[in-house]
């Protein structure tokens, strides 16, 4: 018998029969163990023993299902050991090589094999590569859409126009794609689609009581307002309990009032007052005047509060109107023929590609779970299953699956066609853990074992029997403490998909031996804060940075300008986490963290391999741990990380293969000639290049081989060809490298591709020579990788080098980028990166989990049309007459679904995170301007059973967010709380976890420095040798060296200009002429406008902002009274709303306001920032004289807003250092944005906004600071609407007032 002791639940769990069992197992329950325990039991019967054969044990992975063998295996052996007699065990061993453990793709592959008559397939099938897969999609889509735009369909074209750009039809092909991709989780894909585009097929009478999402709508409707409700009744609360604001009474009441009323219309289904919906909005607040600096906090506690409330009760009106308006049931049945169209191609897509894989014997990983169900359902009736299912009930008595939470609805329909539904002979046994559901990416349906869990009772008696495993047997109590109290704060039903109260906490199981011995072990969970604000630079100044640039170019911060904040902030996060585990390593003595080895029985100290880093995504960010990791020698491993394309030996052998197939390729030859394979110096590939450089290098090359110069008269030949041509020693060279170029290209057209890699590295020696440089082991390793790739290719459809060279350009292209080759072992003592998704079903003695701060991923809800499984399709209409877009009633609720999952994806994904560690978790994070962090921490709001309100979780867009507010309120949270001094915080949730709350700046990490990889500067080493030379040393060699060592470099100033300058920069150096001069070389030759050297190009959509100056001037004060924006994001702000205004209005203060809000409801601008624009401001515009003269330009169609230029000029007009005859031919490109542009009569005028604080008496300055900047836009205008004058004009809203620029 069994030697472990199971817990009374995981005993039930062994025990039950004839029930379906759902098994809700916490992370660390020891759900393998108790499935492995089981299956013996069932197989061991003495009453009524199955044999394992009889058995169904699915499994999540591969590495799982070999997993769960081997311990089945295991368990039966030391069974018969015990036993040795008993045949029936013995049996099982032999029957167990056959038993049904696999993945259940791999069941439905082995029911395809065994029943491929029953399917359109031929016998000798194969399972396709992926990427063979991937590119056979690409060639039904090229194939699809070249048909349809010879049918020229209406419908089709008018998806294209309002749904792909002007460069390509991309976009539709990418849509396509992905909603086939998407349908096929579906049971029967093709009807999902077809039945989702006819849900847009309205008829006349069709009404918001008709929309399929009303009801989802009007839950979510009622939940938001119910939240502002609570919300307002806090800050009434508030307001009662503090009498220094006492006037905020009645506005908190009138609030309440709209509320309630909204509400109890939202729950008589909208029917009737939704006339009192449109018409009503929140009132001003009142103005406090005289307040002390801690009354003005209790007065911006309440005011925040209030904002919180109306922001919901803004949302949610916008949302009603959009949905009960007449405006959405006339775009709703113009959508209907596109969506159609839409599902029409992606059901002709999916034909195409199925043919094209029966052409080629292939299936796919959709197939397998596909096929398998057309064989199991019944032909006639597909609800029904066929003889071949009915077989398979009767031949499994049990079907056990693992990891339940991840399966999908094809995979659910499976496993209920072929279980047994009869009460007494029920026989699912599904194990799994909501709170580990982490795959909805892959259409994964958590709500399966949801609904389940809700469903099934807990005591058995019904036929359907849910048992949970809470016990932790892994971690340390105050690791899971500390989970605990942070999910408990956290996790709910709305964020999470489950409420996280004592049912679901972690309870303690692991019994770790007592610790007697001298050093630490475990101890409290630390969190780790790094600010990453510079504390001497005020936080305003960047601000106006920011707002000076919104000013020229109205686009906010692009990916990559976020992505290099991203990767600061990891590297800072990379240096603390490097230098904590050098503490933990070096502590000795009492100092020394020791961890229980479970071989051993026993403490021992720490080593790198007990410890993993863990980030939401390691493929980007893994790459700058290994290089912090690598410069204080710690030794680091990434499982899986990408870069494998981006080596050196890697991209030099594609390089080869690409010129094997086509020489005429200029980028991978000269790579190649550079390279050990070649053998090329630079010196002689700039000789072939200058030869002739109007001919491709490769043609270069030959020219010098295959003429006599006498032969070979050519005007594109230089002067120096001559003495180039009479090089032997190039030439030979060159006629080498060309013969063993030839002789691959023969062999490429019969040798296979993996023998032909092999020959190129070995012939040729380059396989020795990289496994002579650093890291040889491991580049050797990527090259059999390669090999390897190349090997699987030769078992694809596709033959060639050409369509191997496709083949790995789409593995790259499709961000499957293999990741390094593995060249360490388990045992190496290394610390390992890794994902999150990938340390699933693994732990560890010390856990790092990093990048707290990293913003959630959004991107699929970026796309112009969204895709939702119940919902089905949520468009963007696009209003190709106008070229405006509109996010649909649809759209957007599909979006905040959407949004709502992937929020309690990413709060599971939290969980799996921490549950990984066994006995020391250390969170890192980072953020910028914590003070205001840590405020809204402070703010999230109690609800009553402690937890933070799910509003604040639902809004958070990192994990920061999530774990910061719940610390704040923990009685270690005092560094937090005494960081800010605003928090009025006093009372703290009672809790017997441990943390450690520390916080650190960023100049600590900035500041470490390895002197150990200092180099000494080339220079320096060579006035050393010549130091040390012969002085009889011959004066010619002294000469060429001297003459090498002095080259400069006839263009080198051209190596430091930039491509792009924008007017803003112009006019900063203009006016900053001294500083310009002496730090940069840069001026503005006269007045910047050279008619020789300028040159209008073209007119457009402006592209990425220009690069950061110091700001010049102070923010205006009525930037600075902002609620919660930048003064960037406000100035931002008011330039979209100039750039949107309907100026054929009254455009009284009341109309303005209006506006506003509409561009609120579409989504055109933020609540945040319309709430932060001053219409009085935009009203004093509009009556001042340049104001008329706009809605009359306006009024005659003639007005321009947010007009972009770009213009060509000579880098000599600005550059002082720069002879202009050398530079006659170097350009640059000059963009900027005008923000008003119309005529008057036959002049142009000119109108540039400015929110600049400017006082009245320094006019003059202004002016003659942005001449500069008006000047090149008069001239760009001059250009491209000749015209022979143009007049200038600021608009200073700081002043209320117009200046001519002269």
């Amino acid at each position: 018998m069994s030697s472990v002791k199971w817990t009374e639940d995981q005993q039930k769990a062994i025990d039950i029969r004839y029930r379906n069992t759902l098994v809700s197992a916490a992370a660390g329950s020891g759900k393998t163990a108790v499935l492995v325990e089981r299956i013996i039991k069932i197989i061991t019967d003495r009453d009524n023993p199955v044999d394992i054969d009889k058995l169904l044990i699915v499994t999540f992975t591969n590495a799982a299902a070999a997993e769960m063998r081997e311990r089945i295996g295991e368990a039966i052996n030391k069974r018969i050991k015990e036993e040795p007699n008993n045949r029936n065990l013995q049996t099982q061993l032999i029957l167990l090589n056959k038993a049904s453990i696999s993945t259940l793709h791999s069941f439905c592959l082995n029911l395809i094999k065994n029943n491929f008559h029953q399917l359109d397939i031929e016998p000798n099938f194969r399972v396709g590569d992926t990427t063979e897969i991937n590119l056979l999609k690409v060639e039904a889509l090229e194939e699809l859409m070249e048909g349809k735009y010879i049918e020229g369909k209406e419908e089709f074209i008018e998806l294209v126009e309002s749904y792909c750009d002007n460069k390509s039809d991309r976009a539709l092909a990418e849509m396509v794609l992905r909603l086939y991709n998407f349908s096929m989780s579906m049971g029967d894909p093709v009807a999902w689609l077809k039945a989702k585009s006819e849900i847009f097929n309205v008829g006349e009478d069709f009404s918001f009581e008709k929309l399929p999402f009303k009801d989802a709508l009007l839950k979510e409707l009622r939940e938001d307002i119910i939240s502002a409700l609570e919300i307002n009744n806090e800050g009434l609360d508030f307001v009662l309990n503090n009498p220094i604001i006492d006037k905020y009474k009645a506005t908190f009441e009138n609030d309440g009032q709209i509320i309630e009323r909204t509400l109890t219309i939202i729950e008589d289904e909208l029917k009737e007052d939704r006339q009192y919906i449109e018409e009503t909005g929140f009132g001003r607040i009142p103005t406090l005047t005289k307040l002390t600096e801690e009354e003005k906090v209790i007065q911006k506690k309440a005011k925040d509060l209030r904002d919180a409330a109306k922001e919901i009760y803004v949302e949610v009106k916008s949302k009603i109107l959009n949905a009960t308006s007449e405006e959405n049931i006339k775009i709703t049945k113009k959508l209907y023929p596109l969506m159609k169209e839409l599902t029409n191609l992606v059901i002709e897509f999916k034909d195409i590609f199925d043919k094209k894989k029966r052409e080629r014997g292939i299936i796919d990983f959709n197939d397998q779970e596909h096929f398998a169900l057309e064989i199991l359902r019944d032909k006639e009736d597909k609800n029904k299953p066929s003889s071949i299912a009915l077989e398979l009930k009767d031949k499994f008595e049990e079907i056990l699956v693992d990891e339940y939470q991840d399966s999908n609805s094809v995979q659910e329909e499976i496993i209920n066609l072929i279980c047994r539904t009869e009460k007494d002979t029920r026989n699912v046994f599904m194990v799994g853990d909501l709170k580990q559901s982490i795959y909805r990416f892959r259409m994964a349906k958590p709500e399966l074992f949801k609904n389940k869990k809700e469903t099934y009772t807990k005591n058995g008696d019904d036929y359907n029997a849910l048992i949970t495993l809470h016990k932790n047997f892994r971690s340390r109590r105050e690791v899971i403490d500390g989970i605990n109290y942070i999910f408990n704060a956290v996790m709910s039903e709305d964020v999470g998909e489950l409420a996280y109260d004592e049912s679901e906490e972690l309870k303690v199981g692991a019994s770790y031996k007592e610790f007697s011995g001298e050093g630490n072990i475990g101890g409290e969970v630390e969190f780790n804060l790094i600010n990453l604000d510079y504390e001497d630079i005020e936080a305003n100044e960047d601000n106006e940075i920011e707002e000076e640039l919104q000013e020229q170019s109205d686009i906010t911060s692009s990916e990559e300008e976020l992505d290099k904040e991203e990767l600061d902030s990891m590297q800072l996060e990379a240096r603390f986490v490097a230098n904590r585990i050098r503490e933990l390593m070096e502590h000795h003595g009492e100092n020394s963290l020791k961890v229980y080895d479970k071989n051993l029985d026993d403490y021992r100290r720490a080593t790198y391999k007990d410890m993993v880093i863990l980030l939401r995504s390691s493929n980007k960010l893994s790459p700058i741990f290994i290089e912090e990791f690598k410069r204080v020698g710690i030794p680091l491993f990434s499982e899986g990380g990408g870069g494998y394309f981006d080596t050196l030996e890697v991209k030099t052998v594609i390089s080869a293969l690409e010129i094997i197939d086509n020489p005429i390729q200029d980028i991978p030859l000269i790579a190649v000639l550079r390279s050990p394979i070649g053998g090329f110096t630079t010196e002689e590939l700039a000789d072939i290049r200058i030869s002739n450089k109007n001919v491709s290098f490769y043609h270069a090359m030959v020219g010098l081989l295959d003429y006599e110069k006498k032969d070979y008269e050519d005007e594109n030949l230089s002067d120096t060809w001559e003495e180039i041509y009479n090089n032997t020693g190039l030439k030979l060279k060159i006629k080498t490298f060309l013969d063993k170029i030839n002789n691959w290209r023969l062999e490429s057209k019969y040798t296979p591709i993996n023998q032909l890699i092999w020959e190129i590295i070995t012939d040729t020696g380059y396989y020795g020579y990289v496994g002579a440089l650093p890291g040889g082991e491991q580049r050797q390793a990527n090259l059999k990788i390669l090999f390897k790739r190349a090997k699987d290719f030769e078992r694809t459809s596709y033959r060639g080098l050409y369509n191997f060279i496709n083949f790995i350009s789409n593995i790259k292209t499709s961000s499957e980028d293999m990741g390094s080759a593995k060249i360490i072992g388990e045992n190496e003592d290394v610390v390992r990166i890794m994902s999150i998704h990938k340390s699933k079903g693994l732990e560890f003695p010390i856990v790092f989990l990093c990048g707290l701060g990293k913003r959630f991923n959004e991107g699929d809800l970026k796309g112009k049309i969204l895709f939702h499984h119940e919902l089905g399709f949520g468009p963007t209409y696009i209003d190709l007459d106008n070229r405006i877009s509109y996010n649909t009633p649809q759209r957007e609720f599909i979006s905040k679904k959407i949004q709502g999952e992937n929020k309690s994806e990413e709060m599971r994904l939290l969980y799996v995170a921490l549950t990984r560690a066994k006995e020391k978790l250390i969170l890192v994070g980072s953020g910028k301007a914590l003070d205001k962090k840590i405020e809204k921490w402070s703010g999230a709001g109690i609800d009553e059973n402690g937890s933070i309100k799910s509003t604040y979780v639902k809004n958070q867009k990192n994990y920061l967010d999530w774990i910061g507010a719940s610390l704040i309120n923990h009685k270690a949270g005092e560094p937090l709380r005494h960081y800010n001094e605003n928090i009025l915080k006093e009372d703290f949730k009672e809790d017997h976890s441990r943390f450690k709350v520390a916080i650190y700046s960023r100049k600590i990490f900035e500041e470490i420095e390895d002197t150990s990889l200092e180099e000494v500067p080339v220079k320096e080493k060579i006035n050393k040798l010549l130091d040390n030379a012969d002085e009889n040393i011959s004066k010619d060699y002294y000469k060429v060296i001297k003459e090498r060592l002095e080259f400069t470099y006839k263009y080198e100033e051209a190596t430091k200009l930039p491509t792009v300058i924008t007017v803003t920069e112009l006019k900063e150096l203009h006016n900053n002429l001294p500083e310009a001069n002496r730090e940069n070389n840069l001026y503005i030759e006269g007045d910047g406008l050279d008619e020789d050297n300028y040159k209008t190009i073209t007119y457009g959509e402006e592209v990425e902002g220009p690069r950061k100056f110091r700001p010049l001037m102070q923010t205006p004060l009525f930037l600075q009274e902002k609620k919660g924006l930048t003064p960037s994001e406000v100035g931002t702000a008011y330039h979209n709303i100039m750039q949107r205004l309907d100026l054929s209005g009254d455009l009284s203060k009341d109309d303005l306001t209006r506006q506003i809000n509409t561009m609120v409801e579409k989504e055109l601008i933020t609540f945040e920032a319309a709430k932060s624009v001053k219409v009085d401001k935009i009203l004093k515009f509009l009556q001042s004289n340049i104001g008329k003269k706009v809605i009359e330009a306006f009024k005659e169609t003639s007005l321009k807003r947010e007009l972009p230029f770009r213009v060509e000029i000579n880098a000599s007009t600005i550059y002082p250092n720069v002879s202009k005859e050398t530079y006659l031919e170097e350009k640059m490109l000059l963009r900027g944005v005008i923000d008003c542009y119309f005529e008057e009569g036959e002049e142009g005028i000119i109108l540039d906004y400015k929110t600049d604080y400017v006082k009245p008496d320094n006019i003059e300055e202004i002016k003659e600071r942005y001449k500069v900047q008006l000047d090149y836009y008069s001239k760009a205008i001059k250009d491209a609407f000749k015209k022979e004058k143009v007049r200038k004009y600021l608009y200073l809203f700081s002043l209320d007032k117009e200046v001519e620029v002269e």
